[in-house]
């Protein structure tokens, strides 16, 4: 089969076509015929070699995360997809390919009025959405500000949240405002008009933060009740602790010494 990958660190231009085996099905995974993949941020890392030290991969690399496809083999203990299934799929690795074997876990079935270009750019941020907003627990009928509501991965949590009930402030561009109050948001407001540090200093309980790199957390502390919760909806985090970098948003909780907590999806 065909697959776009690299065998070096680099540049776009390290990218090359490659001819590899087709992949078989494990007994309780899929083989999916890629009908589109979706180009998430996180691939262009890899690429660069910027997670070489985080996630060491043997070359040649394969990106690919977020695709949706046709399932064309079917493991022997799978009993919920058949072939012929047209599926959105989150794979560990190897989208940007003719086919992906992937455990049948990381599939769901693709609703027949979403577009394939849709499904193929939903996996990754609907799932991080998803689980920052589960990580929250909140009761319905309980605010939550959102930042970076405009953004992929802050979309979605913005229609999650409405849908569990939840109050929704969400934050982004004065441009972008009506677009997240379409959403459902229940206000918006915009980090380049409005003085958030006065409107919603010490406003709720949970704050997420859905910007990239997690860019806004220290921000949102700000806005954060005593003794309550900041969730950051970063791909790339893997802990959560003091650090000497002030860029790093963890350093603004040691200026708080335990009244607030951060909470990371990595």
């Amino acid at each position: 089969m065909k697959a776009l990958g690299f065998t070096e660190y680099g540049e776009p231009e390290v990218f090359e076509e490659l001819e590899l085996p087709k992949p078989k099905a494990s007994e309780k995974g899929l083989v999916i015929k890629v009908l589109a993949a979706g180009v998430n941020p996180y691939d262009a890392l890899l690429r660069s070699g910027a997670m070489q030290k985080m996630r060491p991969l043997e070359f040649p690399i394969i990106p690919g995360s977020d695709i949706v496809g046709e399932v064309t083999e079917v493991g022997s203990k799978v009993k919920n997809y058949a072939v012929g299934d047209v599926v959105i799929g989150h794979p560990a690795i190897g989208g940007y390919s003719e086919y992906v074997a992937t455990p049948s876990y990381n599939v769901v079935k693709k609703p027949e009025e979403m577009s394939l270009e849709e499904a193929a750019g939903l996996s990754s941020v609907g799932i991080t959405a998803y689980y920052a907003l589960q990580l929250a627990k909140l009761k319905k009928g309980e605010k939550i500000i959102i930042l970076g509501a405009s953004g992929a991965v802050g979309s979605i949590a913005v229609q999650i949240a409405k849908e569990k009930g939840y109050k929704v402030i969400g934050v982004a561009s004065s441009k972008n405002v009506d677009y997240v109050s379409a959403l459902g948001a229940d206000r918006v407001l915009s980090y380049d008009k409005d003085d958030l540090s006065k409107v919603l200093h010490n406003k709720v309980n949970v704050v997420l933060d859905t910007s990239f790199g997690g860019k806004a957390a220290a921000e949102g502390l700000q806005y954060v009740k005593k003794r309550r919760t900041l969730c950051v909806a970063n791909k790339f985090t893997r802990k959560c602790g003091r650090e000497e970098s002030e860029s790093n948003p963890h350093e603004a909780l040691e200026r708080y010494e335990g009244q607030r907590s951060i909470k990371l999806l990595s």
